[in-house]
């Protein structure tokens, strides 16, 4: 995280917080695939292994590698190439 997206007690401000990250990128790639969180899990079941997919603290853990990285504004930019309603 940025200096100046945190506010003065070391919270994230709102701008910060609601900016999509890698993390948030990635999750848009695999549903725009139609792999979402609950499709992964029916897979695991059927197949006889543990449901659980850790997918949000993984998205946390690239969002916040992201930030560190700073890769946010490559993200944000693919993000809206992304999004079909933007195109």
């Amino acid at each position: 995280m940025k200096e100046n997206d945190s506010t003065s007690d070391g919270h994230r401000s709102d701008a910060a917080a609601t900016k999509p990250g890698l993390g948030d990128l990635a999750e848009a790639f695999f549903k725009s695939l139609g792999i979402t969180e609950e499709r992964y899990k029916a897979v695991k079941v059927k197949l006889h292994l543990d449901p659980h997919c850790n997918c949000a603290d993984r998205k946390k853990w690239l969002n916040e590698m992201g930030a560190k990285l700073g890769v946010d504004g490559v993200v944000v930019k693919m993000a809206k190439w992304m999004d079909p309603r933007k195109r």
